[in-house]
């Protein structure tokens, strides 16, 4: 799963990273969000966000999410 640049989403309950489905397209991560934590952009600006387990490492402050 490799990151689709550095596009993001603020969607609560979905992972925040966009990735390439294996032939160059954009999609948001479908995997199960865990943490919600702040991702730092290019530019320096903070968001609050939610991520997957895997892409839980791009962010900091975690908290574990209840998904139930």
């Amino acid at each position: 799963m490799r990151n689709f640049g550095n596009v993001f989403s603020t969607l609560p309950g979905k992972c925040f990273r966009f990735v390439t489905d294996g032939f160059g397209r954009p999609g948001q991560c479908v995997e199960p969000v865990v943490v919600a934590g702040t991702f730092e952009d290019d530019r320096g600006e903070s968001f609050e966000v939610q991520a997957c387990e895997f892409h839980a490492k791009d962010l900091r402050d975690t908290t574990p999410v209840s998904n139930g």
